[in-house]
């Protein structure tokens, strides 16, 4: 079983190992384009200098506060994480282990959203309806979709 709080931390440092290496480049070319332009002598040269380190310095600076609430985050949802991982360790227990209440409980908890699209048909006078599919959306991971398979329509379909 994998622990998602476990794993966070590791996609985490890959984003802040992105992002420290991203301010290292941008730091390096405005020192090279500081030394470049500090012999410039025309006017207009160094206001379009100036403009090229000003716009390098704006990027500098998104970068190293994308940097700072990193820690804050990190700190915010592994947390989260942790009580989501609680929740689907208790939703598998009383799945196994629950009452029918439990286990609709431990459903909801891990739940975000179910979708489901139903069949209304007309027999005789009686209307009829048959679920078509479900998607389940968890809070975490990858939808999944079943589709409802009826025995009269497989058995019509030709191979």
């Amino acid at each position: 079983m994998v622990n998602v709080a476990e794993l966070y931390p590791i996609v985490f440092a890959e984003r802040r190992a992105f992002l420290e290496l991203r301010l290292g480049e941008l730091q390096a070319e405005f020192d090279r384009k500081v030394k470049a332009f500090a012999d410039l002598t025309n006017a207009r040269a160094k206001q379009r200098a100036e403009a090229e380190l000003a716009r390098i310095d704006v990027v500098i600076k998104e970068v190293e506060d994308g940097l700072k609430p990193l820690v804050e985050q990190e700190i915010s949802l592994a947390g989260e994480l942790q009580l989501l991982d609680a929740k689907i360790n208790r939703a598998r227990l009383d799945m196994e282990q629950g009452t029918d209440g439990q286990k609709a409980e431990a459903v909801r908890g891990v739940m975000a959203e179910i979708r489901v699209r139903l069949a209304f048909r007309q027999c005789a006078k009686i209307a009829r309806s048959a679920v078509e599919y479900l998607v389940f959306v968890p809070k975490l991971g990858d939808s999944r979709r079943y589709n409802h398979h009826r025995s009269e329509d497989s058995a019509s379909r030709t191979p």
